[in-house]
């Protein structure tokens, strides 16, 4: 550039030739803001700017593209969280005026969950570390997670994993991602699968809670039940105090709810053994009796056997009490009732047994009878003469008044004191006082061959499946006859061989499931199931005693003797048997999806109820109610172990897929799906 100086006159005096470079375009705005460090782009709005034109960071040239006058885009990489400083300069000229640019800072975690563990299923913990912004938000598991800001170096998360194993967590802040942090989900070195626990559970418990499946892994099956067999016995039927009702409620919140599970659940199937039932009886002797067989459950099946037998609630159903000796005057003779069903409900059964349990035959084919009319009648002999005991401090009366203040008690006037021939000819001799008579008659029927192989069977069933194999049986049979230190009839011993056998066992992992696998859950199985695998609540005020009845089970009123279903029910169409579809009718069927419905129908809030005293909550999962397959999964995880069928499962994430009523909407409908399911029903 030429500079000339001139005069007022417009005469030249001089000239200079001077270079000038021109002003550089001018930056009004960058975008995003703040910029995440690593590598970004950057869109510049400013004036000026021209084809050619490059952005700078610092000293540092960014690739640049020109959209027009007022636009560029610039991609740059930069590590740190420093604010940056963006210069642009078109061909020729200067560069303009700098413009700071903020970066964001990177979050970094440095611990999450416990020792960077987060639980299995539903879980909540926290999320330490630094450069937290608010809001941010945690990816695990697949999803983002709900997360609360705490603090710049705390946060809050919570949500559900549905699948064990290593993965990753990473917080999201003000637009920066930290480096992913290894998280592991579950325990480390388990001694059961998460699937093998839950099943587990479904024999062992009144279905698994999140907890108990925990400690199941943890421990390992056969230490779980060792912890079991060591703790008391927990009851509340004692504050009872109705004459009929309030028994099953009591029930139902002891088997959702109490930590003795494998006591209620073995106590549970010996009530459906050794029934009695409020159609004859009232609260006042059938509360001891059903705490007679939780305190029993883990003695000895003689000792059940003698303590039922002594019962009042027992003698009041089956007519041992006042039962009294044959009257040649007027002809009466002693009640057979209870004589009949002890040997063919509760210990031996009709026909005699091979040990694996399957029907002796004689040459022709037919099965031999374990005891005959004149059996039976011998039997009721030795079962007269006893009476309700008296208030303490009173004589003992003819007939006695009802009365709950222990065991009964003989009348020896009432005693049929002649011999009686009993089973295999053994012969309880003449004038024997009722108790030793009574006790001679027990250790008969508990000596009898068929003992093991009955008892295990019916044991079996209620406990793990409807088919068992014929090995199975005279597994736990041989364990019956003797728990390896010569003792017959160890509760603990047969519960143990029952559960930890590998027939039991079996498919734990899933996948290869059988048509002889699990049975249907009876009523009081399924709702006490449903409430335990949601980690639900359950109080002595709720309505469960109304339910049940109407899906075929009013529990402690049984219609008769033989439970409410026989244990040997052959499912129609199949070879099958399955005690439980006999109450399955269609119309309970229906009952029992209604019931689903009613629990899971509140529209607004995640809680969902059953009435008073219940509550379940869905809360963990509402999130997941955006991405279907996950939603399925953590539903599979609480309810069929995490081995649902693929099939059945892409036919529930279509559903919920289609759902559009909200997410609450679409976790109701996938837990209806499943729990209506016959997957589902059927315990495997």
């Amino acid at each position: 550039m030429t500079v000339m100086a001139v005069t007022a006159d417009s005469q030249a005096k001089g000239s200079a030739v001077s270079t000038v470079a021109l002003l550089g375009p001018a930056i009004s705005s960058i975008t995003p803001s703040p910029l995440i460090p690593g590598t970004f782009t950057a869109t510049i709005h400013g004036t000026g700017f021209v084809s050619g034109a490059i952005v700078r960071n610092g000293t540092t040239v960014l690739q640049t593209h020109f959209v027009n006058s007022t636009e560029l885009t610039a991609t740059g990489t930069q590590t740190t969280s420093a604010n940056g400083s963006f210069e642009v300069e078109n061909p020729g000229t200067a560069w303009g005026p700098a413009k700071a640019v903020a970066f964001a800072k990177v979050p970094v975690v440095t611990a999450a969950g416990t020792q960077a563990h987060i639980p299995l299923g539903a879980f909540s913990t926290t999320v330490t570390g630094t450069n937290f912004a608010s809001p941010s938000s945690v990816q695990l598991c697949g999803m983002a997670v709900p997360t609360t800001y705490v603090s710049a170096t705390s946060l809050k998360i919570s949500g559900f994993c549905s699948h064990a194993g290593s993965t990753t967590l990473t917080v999201i802040s003000g637009g920066a991602s930290s480096v992913p942090f290894a998280v592991k989900v579950g325990i480390d070195n388990p001694k059961a699968s998460p699937a093998a626990a839950r099943r587990f559970l479904e024999q062992a418990a009144f279905g698994p809670t999140p907890n108990d499946a925990l400690a199941v892994q943890t421990m390992g099956i056969p230490a779980w039940i060792d912890a079991q067999l060591a703790m008391p016995a927990q009851s509340t039927y004692k504050t009872v105090t109705l004459a009929y009702n309030g028994m099953p409620e009591h029930f139902m919140t002891d088997a959702v709810t109490k930590p003795d599970q494998l006591r209620q659940r073995v106590a549970f199937a010996l009530s459906q053994i050794f029934v009695t039932s409020l159609v004859q009886l009232v609260n006042a002797n059938m509360i001891p009796y059903q705490d007679m067989l939780l305190a029993d459950s883990f003695t000895n099946y003689k000792q059940i056997m003698t303590d039922v037998t002594m019962s009042p609630a027992m003698g009041q159903y089956l007519n041992m009490v006042n039962n009294a000796k044959a009257d040649p005057i007027t002809g009466s003779v002693a009640n057979e009732n209870y004589a009949r069903e002890l040997m063919q409900l509760f210990t031996i059964g009709v026909n005699e047994l091979n040990s694996n349990g399957t029907v002796k035959l004689d040459s022709s084919g037919i099965p031999i009878p374990t005891y005959s009319q004149f059996t039976v009648t011998e039997f009721a002999r030795v079962y007269t003469g006893w009476t309700y005991p008296p208030k303490p401090g009173s004589p003992v009366k003819w007939p006695g008044n009802l009365s709950n203040y222990g065991p009964m008690v003989s009348y020896p006037a009432e005693h049929d004191a002649g011999s009686k021939t009993l089973l295999n000819g053994f012969i309880s001799p003449q004038g024997l006082t009722p108790l030793a008579d009574l006790n001679n008659a027990i250790a008969n029927i508990f000596a009898h061959p068929n003992m093991g192989p009955f008892v295990s069977t019916l044991l079996i069933k209620h406990l793990v499946k409807s088919n068992p194999s014929p090995a199975y049986v005279a597994r736990v049979a041989a364990v019956f006859n003797n728990n390896g230190s010569g003792v017959r009839g160890d509760m603990k011993a047969i519960i143990k061989a029952i559960l930890l056998d590998p027939e039991a066992r079996a498919n734990d992992g899933g996948g290869n499931d059988q048509a002889t696998d699990g049975h249907l859950q009876e009523p009081a199985l399924y709702v006490a199931g449903m409430y335990r695998a949601f980690s639900g609540s359950m109080a002595d005020n709720n309505n469960y005693h109304w339910y049940l009845s109407t899906i075929g089970e009013d529990l402690f009123s049984s219609p008769d003797v033989f439970n409410y279903y026989d244990w040997d029910y052959q499912v129609p169409g199949t070879n099958l048997q399955g005690g439980e579809f006999e109450i399955d009718s269609p119309n309970n069927a229906i009952a029992r999806a209604n019931l689903v419905t009613s629990l899971f129908g509140a529209f607004s809030n995640a809680i969902q109820s059953g009435g008073p005293g219940t509550s379940l909550d869905l809360t963990p999962y509402l999130y997941l109610g955006s991405s279907p397959a996950n939603l399925v999964d953590a539903l599979d995880l609480t309810l069929t172990h995490g081995t649902m069928p693929g099939a059945m499962k892409s036919i529930v994430v279509k559903a919920v897929t289609e759902e559009s009523g909200g997410n609450l909407r679409r976790v109701q409908k996938g837990t209806y799906l499943i729990l209506t399911s016959s997957y589902y029903n059927v315990w495997h």
